[in-house]
């Protein structure tokens, strides 16, 4: 079947049905199918020799934990007693292991990072460790298996564990030979008590249960017994091991075994149905059972070192062993440790699959910014597949792995060295293939726009396989609820939205045709309120239109698409050999909310895991030495920063020996301390040879401090020689001198845990560089980072100025091009531009002579990261390094008046820091003249809105809080307790520079309360929140708010909102929240992204000014119901109203903040003088 492409002489707008959704491809799990299903790793990593204490190990490594691709691990007690583990002997009749004995495992699983790691089990084996088995008729002994299984489940709970994975196989023989079928019940029923005993919720993943190949006889009446003894919310999952087999293809150990729906779907009829018939009470079965899976995957990325890799190792079919299960799914392994090769090697099969599960909360986004500087697959990207043939899908044969058009080789896939997706646009047949990132739905009654860069290598001499990229519905083929880039070939491009009605086409004529090599620019956007498609295509070097077209959505009705990225194209039946397929890589993908109105503002998604570097003169100037800051910990814990700039100050008396007299600065201000000079005053000075014994103090204080959140330090260097000479460039003694102080830069860094060096590249004295050959600069530039490398392999570099348009890094970039020359991997070079620091200024600043009032919107910072990406990048001598090493990195001034330096003026410079923490890749650093946050923070003094803005980016990994019971007794600001508000250093509603207006919240020290005057302007989303773990349908959902209304509203659309968000959406779309409209009329919703469920009870009596409230909440997931009441706090037999509702009809929702809101669903604005003033003095929200 060919595929007749539209004539490009015009631009066409084509109107059409859309195809029907579902097609034979779908043999394949759809993405949606595996969302909130969870694989646990259970392979034989666990026994590996070189490790004896498993769970101390496990606290020592946080880098590889943090990058497991799993949902949970099976995890091991040390009987620190016995030098061994619990599971060798659990089921022995003749061993005693104490608590004390597990004390030490208990405290080391506490201070392991987790991460992805939410679901984690503990081994439970039926091994006696060369003892004996327990004799269930003795009760002696029978008690000592009992007192196991209350040990083992008291360390789950203390680790916050979820329960047991339990293995029957008679690996030393079977415990109940011989023994009367009532005692190995009693041995059940008890086992299953002492674990709920501590455990309550405890889930028990059992390998064989009533299945009839039961591997360990007997253990069918242990089985009855606890299937006789669980109670409350105690789960069974039946995780057959030999569903492991399912997708094994002819040669492999265990032979050929289908693993296709028709096999998965016989298996679930088995555990759900026939084999229930084997318990004694079906009954309790049917509650407590629930279907799991084992999968056995071996990866290859992640081989056991030395060990060899067979060519025909076990794999099963891992997606759809998740879509068939309840929620658990387990994986197996034997020649495969990813404790011993993470976090540099990663399989994408695996992380793929558990990507699509959803399960951190975070990964479906509201807002995009994706440049491949690092591998998608640990940020939320997945490609769809399934462990079946490709070229054969129908068939249903297990897959042969050969390479999937995203991975495998160099010819595709990410890799560091190019930091893009590189894609051979091979397809087969019309199975669904895309490599995406799961957003937030964009539908046809929201506006959006979004932005893709990529590079054609070879264009597809098959006419029926174009380049497909854009955004796409889960659930649907390509040409049927997705908005799609189309290259067909050089001279015909396509633009399609198709919706529930209808497709709207956009073919339109080129200015000239495609090329191999430029970077494009897709551009698109979608206006609600015009009901337009506006597309464009873009060359970007040398800056072209490729072509400029719009068109009327009307006719393609109602869309919902929920990934972003490439796809193959499955319109067709045909296959495109990958000898003949087109080929491209993909730069970046850029998507946001809303053109105009509440998106233009940073988004709290865009911050995470941005990181703010405080570098200004209040602590680089002023006298913080490290032995002050290992002395005023609870000073250093309240910096709202990821980090400082911090210098390495020389030892005084070597400094008398050299003439450096210890007690004079180089410059003074107000309140500052004498103190040793420091080496980025000489780093460049060709005079002195620093020696190691000058830096050993400084080394010795830093390492005394408790940083708290200040996780990313970084040490100052400057192009400065200390009132002596720069070091002779052609001189290789004095040159050698500068290599030494880099030397001992990274010495320090590393040795102090700090990330790198912030290089302020101004010549304030001059240019060490001026009147020498380029060629011997460069090498001087190579040599100085080597010696830095030599230190701190992964050292991090944020320059002020580097290849941009300014005089200073003109003059520094013949050095700079000796440092990308000689930089290796993972170093990397992040330019900062300073002159980023100015966006955001008004007219009325001291600079604004100079520099002019200069917006500080989307815009501005948009087109200085594209110059730092696109257009800078030419002034390098390799581009291509320069692609590899360097990041997109911007700058902050901030002077706020709340940590001003003590008789400092009034503050006049500051920008807009939450959009340029939402520009860059990672790293902002912060400017200030007038600020000293270590002699302010001690009087309580602390800027919101750098407080609020770190907050966002949940660096600490503990924000998202589990549970909450917060009484406002401290600042909520306080970085240790985590809360933020929304905000732009923009006016709300002209997007001009800010003016620092009164923010609508404060938190008053003395009343112990947040204060909220609920004034709004339009749209804007303006919450003042807690992050908290995602609480989706599937979970329990309590909570409460105590507060108080000082004033009413006089204004009709202003409203108290409190409750639960979704940190990417409206209040109106993705919340629980009670409304108080006035003081008759409270209403209470729960909204998701199908329906939503409205409360409007009947008070009993109306709401009074200063009387405190408390109004609670609780959704029930069994019964789907949503409950809530409202009740007076000083009279508590005083109940204003009790309202109840079922949730069935809700679809999924994703709540993600807790706290309170100004309502943004209306596009009026609420003066400060008419709107509410409430008080909030406690908010509360049980774990699930």
């Amino acid at each position: 079947m060919s595929h007749t492409v539209p004539n490009a002489a015009a631009c066409i707008i084509l109107l059409g049905a859309v195809t029907a959704p579902v097609r034979a491809g779908e043999v394949w799990a759809s993405p949606a199918e595996l969302r909130g299903k969870k694989l646990i790793e259970c392979g034989h990593g666990y026994m590996d020799p070189a490790v004896e204490n498993f769970p101390r190990w496990m606290a020592r490594h946080p880098h590889v934990m943090s990058a497991y691709p799993f949902d949970g691990v099976c995890l091991r007690v040390w009987v620190e007693g016995r030098r061994q583990y619990l599971d060798d002997f659990c089921m022995s009749g003749a061993v005693d292991v104490t608590d004390q004995d597990v004390a030490d495992t208990i405290a080391a699983y506490n201070e392991v990072q987790w991460g992805s790691l939410t679901d984690n089990f503990l081994y439970w084996f039926l091994r006696h460790g060369n003892t004996a088995f327990a004799d269930p008729t003795d009760p002696m002994q029978r008690a000592r298996v009992v007192h196991n299984a209350r040990l083992m489940a008291k360390v789950a709970r203390a680790c916050g564990f979820k329960g047991i994975w339990l293995d029957p196989e008679p690996y030393e023989g079977n415990p109940f030979a011989g023994a009367p079928a009532a005692a190995v019940r009693q041995l059940g029923r008890e086992w299953i008590e002492a674990v709920q005993s501590e455990l309550p919720e405890a889930v028990i993943l059992v390998l064989f249960m009533y299945s009839p190949d039961q591997i360990s006889k007997d253990f069918s009446d242990f089985m009855n017994g606890m299937v006789a003894g669980i109670t409350g919310k105690g789960r069974i999952v039946h995780t057959y091991e030999n569903s492991m087999y399912y997708g094994m293809s002819k040669g492999m150990r265990f032979g050929e075994h289908a693993g296709d729906r028709a096999r998965w779907q016989t298996y679930r009829d088995n555990v759900k149905i026939a084999w229930r018939t084997r318990c004694n009470d079906p009954a309790r079965y049917d509650r407590f059972v629930e279907v799991g899976a084992g999968t056995w995957w071996e990866s290859e990325p992640n081989g056991w070192p030395g060990w060899p890799w067979p060519e025909q190792v076990a794999r099963s079919n891992l997606p759809l062993a998740l879509a068939t299960s309840d929620e658990y799914a387990y994986c197996w392994n034997e020649h495969t440790n990813f404790y011993r090769t993470l976090p540099d090697r990663l399989d994408p099969w695996i992380a793929s699959t558990t990507n699509k599960t959803l399960n951190r909360g975070t990964e479906q986004v509201a807002a995009l910014l994706e440049d491949f500087q690092t591998d998608p697959l640990t940020r939320g990207w997945y490609f769809d597949f399934d462990v079946l043939n490709h070229e054969n899908h129908e068939a249903e044969k297990p897959f042969a792995f050969r390479e999937l058009p995203y991975i495998g080789s160099g010819r595709t896939g990410w890799h560091p060295n190019h930091q893009s997706l590189k894609i051979a646009a091979h397809r087969c047949g019309t199975q669904r293939h895309r490599y995406v990132h799961p957003v937030k739905p964009q539908t046809h009654d929201a506006s959006f726009f979004g932005s893709i860069d990529f590079q054609i290598s070879e264009f597809s001499t098959d006419p029926n396989n174009p380049m497909v990229m854009g955004l796409f519905n889960a659930e649907r083929a390509d040409d049927a609820g997705a908005l799609t880039l189309q290259v067909w070939d050089a001279n015909t491009v396509k633009v399609q939205l198709a919706g529930e009605s209808g497709t709207v086409t956009l073919a339109p004529e080129l200015a000239h045709p495609l090329t191999r090599g430029p970077v494009y620019r897709f551009l698109f956007r979608h206006d609600v309120d015009a009901a337009t498609l506006h597309a464009s295509l873009q060359r970007t070097e040398p800056d072209a239109v490729v072509f400029d077209a719009s068109a009327s959505t009307k006719e393609a009705g109602s869309f919902a698409m929920d990934e972003y990225g490439v796809a193959m194209w499955n319109i067709d039946e045909t296959v495109t050999d990958p000898a003949t397929a087109c080929q491209y890589r993909v730069r970046m993908f850029a998507l946001n909310r809303s053109s105009g109105g509440i998106d233009e503002w940073a988004t709290p998604l865009e911050l995470r895991g941005k990181k703010l570097i405080e570098c200004g003169h209040g602590n680089r100037w002023s006298g913080i030495t490290p032995q002050w800051m290992a002395e005023n910990p609870k000073i250093m814990s309240a910096y709202p920063f990821d980090g400082l700039t911090l210098r390495i100050y020389l030892d005084p008396e070597w400094c008398r020996a050299h003439g450096i007299d210890p007690v004079v600065t180089f410059r003074e201000l107000p309140g500052m301390h004498n103190q040793a000079p420091f080496l980025a005053q000489l780093c460049m000075s060709g005079k002195h040879d620093v020696p190691d014994s000058a830096v050993q103090g400084t080394i010795d204080a830093y390492r005394k401090v408790k940083w708290g959140s200040l996780t990313d330090n970084f040490l100052d260097w400057t192009l400065r020689h200390g009132d002596t000479h720069f070091a002779k460039l052609d001189d290789d003694t004095e040159w050698n001198r500068v290599l030494n102080n880099a030397r001992l830069m990274g010495r320090v860094a590393a040795e102090c845990g700090f990330k790198g060096v912030w290089l302020d590249t101004e010549d304030y004295s001059g240019s060490p560089f001026k009147g020498y050959d380029a060629d011997l600069v460069k090498r001087r530039g190579r040599q100085w980072i080597e010696a830095l490398q030599a230190e701190l392999p992964e050292v991090v570099l944020i320059f002020t100025f580097v290849y941009d348009d300014s005089g200073y890094a003109a003059r520094f970039n013949d050095f700079m091009n000796g440092i990308l020359a000689g930089i290796i991997a993972k170093g990397r070079i992040v330019n900062a531009y300073e002159n980023s620091f100015y966006y955001g200024w008004s007219d009325g600043m001291p600079r604004g002579a100079g520099w002019g009032p200069i917006s500080g919107d989307r815009a501005k910072y948009g087109r200085c990261r594209d110059n730092v990406i696109n257009r800078w990048r030419s002034q390098s001598d390799d581009p291509a390094r320069y692609d590899r090493y360097v990041e997109v990195g911007m700058a902050a001034w901030w002077d706020g008046k709340d940590n001003l330096s003590p008789g400092q003026p009034s503050p006049y410079g500051w920008s807009n820091l939450p959009l340029a923490l939402a520009t860059s890749d990672e790293y902002v650093w912060c400017w200030n003249e007038f600020s000293s946050w270590y002699l302010t923070l001690p009087l309580g003094r602390l800027d919101p809105r750098v407080a609020s803005s770190t907050n966002m980016t949940l660096n600490q990994g503990t924000e998202q809080a589990i549970a909450l019971d917060f009484d406002f007794s401290s600042n909520p600001l306080l970085n240790s307790n985590g809360w933020y508000f929304d905000y732009d250093a923009l006016d709300h509603d002209a997007h001009s520079p800010f003016e620092f207006a009164e923010l609508p919240y404060n938190w008053s020290k003395d009343e112990r309360t947040l204060i909220v005057h609920a004034h709004r302007r339009g749209e804007q989303r303006h919450r003042y929140v807690h992050p908290i773990r995602t609480r989706t349908r599937t979970d329990e959902i309590r909570g409460s708010f105590d507060f108080r209304i000082d004033r009413s509203a006089t204004h009709g659309d202003n409203v108290i909102v409190m409750g639960l968000f979704d940190a990417g959406e409206a209040d109106d779309a993705g919340s629980l929240t009670l409304q108080v409209w006035d003081m008759n009329m409270v209403r209470v919703q729960l909204v998701s992204q199908r329906g939503t469920v409205t409360l409007e009870p009947v008070l009993n009596g109306p709401l009074v000014t200063g009387e405190p409230y408390r109004f609670t909440f609780q959704y029930d997931p069994d019964r789907s119901t949503l409950e809530t009441g409202l009740r007076g706090i000083a009279q508590p037999g005083r109940r204003i109203f009790h309202a109840s509702a079922s949730a069935r009809s809700l679809g999924d929702f994703s709540l993600d903040e807790f706290g309170v809101a100004l309502w943004n669903a209306g596009e009026v604005s609420t003066p400060r003088t008419t709107a509410w003033a409430y008080r909030l003095f406690r908010a509360t929200l049980d774990a699930p």
